[in-house]
C-alpha cells in the first residue's frame, strides 16, 4: 500500500491542493480531512458502536486481503 501523510495543508476557497511525488502511482486515492488546529473539536464516539454501524466486508474484499498477505 502507498501511503503519504501531508500535515497542514492550506485551503484555497473550498479547494485543497497536494502536491504527490513521481513515485507515487496510485490512480485512486481515499482522504481523510480533519482540522489541523486545536480549537476544532472531534466528537468523541464509542469506537465499538461506531465499528457495529459500518456495511460487513464482501467476499471481494475478503479475498484481496487475503491475496496480498
Amino acid at each position: 500500500m502507498e501511503a503519504i501523510k501531508k500535515t497542514r495543508i492550506k485551503r484555497s476557497g473550498n479547494q485543497l491542493l497536494v502536491t504527490l511525488p513521481d513515485t507515487f502511482k496510485a490512480e485512486e486515492v481515499d482522504v481523510l480531512i480533519w482540522a489541523s488546529n486545536e480549537e476544532a473539536t472531534i466528537p468523541q464516539t464509542n469506537l465499538s458502536e461506531e465499528l457495529l454501524l459500518w456495511s460487513d466486508m464482501t467476499d471481494e474484499e475478503l479475498s484481496f486481503i487475503n491475496e496480498k498477505r
